[in-house]
């Protein structure tokens, strides 16, 4: 019984919340930065095997840049990782990026913010 609670334990604890990565040691400490901060995150997963995509958000009073990311951690889950939210997982098309920005806003309480777009950065 011991022994199975405990690879229980071990399984479950590879999913974690916090991304496979560590996010940059300067994010979250300079203002306007968060393509750069996306786009190192994404570098990061990518160099651990997990796709990861940048995506820029526009709204009529700010733009933003999030790292997308599918985490395969039994299923493939999707989460956004930004340097204020650090990672929320989302129910969203992986390839949608509209779908995901609204999945995102509604998860940060963001939700009443209109989109006037989303784009994957190339």
């Amino acid at each position: 019984m011991k022994l199975a609670l405990a690879i229980a334990c071990i399984i479950f604890s590879g999913c974690a919340i916090n991304p496979p990565v560590a996010a940059p040691v300067w994010s979250a400490e300079h203002r306007n930065a968060c393509v750069p901060e996306a786009a190192s995150m994404a570098s990061g997963l990518h160099g651990a095997g997990i796709e990861g995509k940048v995506l820029l958000i526009y709204t009529p009073a700010w733009n933003h840049a999030v790292c997308v990311f599918l985490y395969p951690c039994g299923r493939n889950r999707l989460w956004v990782w930004d340097a204020n939210w650090k990672s929320i997982e989302i129910r969203a098309f992986y390839d949608n990026p509209a779908q995901i920005a609204r999945a995102w806003l509604a998860a940060t309480n963001r939700g009443s913010t209109t989109i006037t777009s989303a784009r994957f950065l190339e």
